[in-house]
């Protein structure tokens, strides 16, 4: 399979991608050759309480956004000279499972350099991707000799693997000696300058709970200047309230508001999220840290002393490394890459 036909494969998963969200959009219950995938789709709550139909249908839309052929033979252009030169490579892929599809850029990125994958799903979500192979499959047969799924890795190359802090040292000991991208635990923070508007900081919300939370993408921490009213910031997130509606986020948000009052910490409640004033980056699932600046140069000091910590930086005048626009962290395009590791020359190199 050429560079070209595995373009036109992508494109054509996009065009397939769609026509499963329109199906479920429409609440169409008619059998046809999306229905299984619709189904895949409308259960896999029961499987991954995290992985509600909204929350798919988001990373299935953002995917399917990258998926146009003009965008992909953009993206892969500089390196058809390497592609054409280059052997083929058995890719291990140690996929995580903290938002739906969060390695299939790194799927992609493989299948379309013309190497073998060689999956090992993360059990948190190991359907999505399955679906994608078949769906890939069905485009065309010749996919089924480049993707294998595996429990055990074994004969291969190199290797991508993304998971927490203290799975990422067991991976740096059992697959440090081939070449590696090792993908730690992250987050977002946003950097208020006090001259946002509404609509930026209503956009702020879509940083903070698409995923509930979940993805090193997520703001988790907000830099805010001194003197700044946070209230601007709270009023502006309020259509994200329905969020405690749901079970496991709202166990969170009960568990750490009754963890910060037994423990007396001064706390900002607004009945679905809980604003904490504290240093660090990382929160745990319905809390979000804040902290006040005096000047941007300090914050610029933070954001390069904790660099290694932190995926996008959420600003206003994309001031920093790895600015993000309001609303957009969730929606990456084919050049953002994880810990800014071009995968492709990973890959090709």
């Amino acid at each position: 399979m050429n560079i070209e036909k595995r373009i036109e494969a992508f494109a054509k998963l996009g065009n397939d991608i769609e026509n499963i969200i329109k199906i479920i959009q429409n609440k169409d219950n008619l059998k046809n050759e999306y229905s299984s995938y619709v189904e895949l789709i409308r259960t896999e709550h029961i499987y991954n309480p995290w992985f509600t139909q909204d929350n798919i249908i988001k990373a299935l839309n953002s995917i399917r956004e990258n998926l146009i052929e003009e965008d992909l033979t953009k993206w892969i252009k500089p390196y058809y000279t390497e592609l054409q030169n280059g052997k083929i490579q058995n890719v291990a892929v140690i996929m995580a499972g903290n938002i739906p599809l969060v390695s299939f850029h790194d799927i992609l990125s493989v299948l379309i350099t013309g190497n073998k994958l060689i999956a090992k799903v993360s059990s948190q979500d190991k359907n999505l991707p399955i679906m994608i192979f078949d769906l890939l499959y069905k485009i065309n047969p010749q996919f089924k000799s480049l993707i294998s799924i595996e429990n055990r890795l074994s004969n291969y190359d190199k290797v991508i693997a993304t998971g927490s802090n203290n799975s990422s040292r067991y991976f740096d000991f059992y697959f440090g000696k081939k070449p590696i991208i090792l993908r730690k635990h992250r987050n977002s923070i946003a950097v208020i300058n006090g001259n946002e508007t509404k609509e930026e900081l209503s956009l702020l919300g879509n940083d903070l709970f698409t995923y509930f939370g979940l993805g090193c993408r997520n703001v988790s921490k907000i830099y805010i200047p001194e003197f700044y009213d946070i209230n601007n910031i709270l009023n502006n997130i309020l259509e994200h309230s329905e969020i405690v509606n749901h079970n496991k986020y709202g166990n969170n948000y009960d568990y750490y508001k009754t963890i910060f009052m037994m423990n007396s910490l001064e706390i900002i409640d607004n009945g679905f999220v809980l604003f904490k004033k504290d240093d660090s980056i990382h929160t745990p699932v319905a809390v979000v840290n804040y902290q006040y600046y005096e000047n941007i140069e300090e914050v610029s000091n933070i954001i390069m002393k904790n660099i290694e910590q932190i995926q996008c930086v959420v600003n206003q005048n994309n001031i920093f490394a790895n600015s993000v626009r309001f609303g957009q962290t969730q929606n990456p395009k084919l050049h953002d890459y994880s810990d800014a590791i071009n995968t492709l020359e990973f890959l090709l190199n």
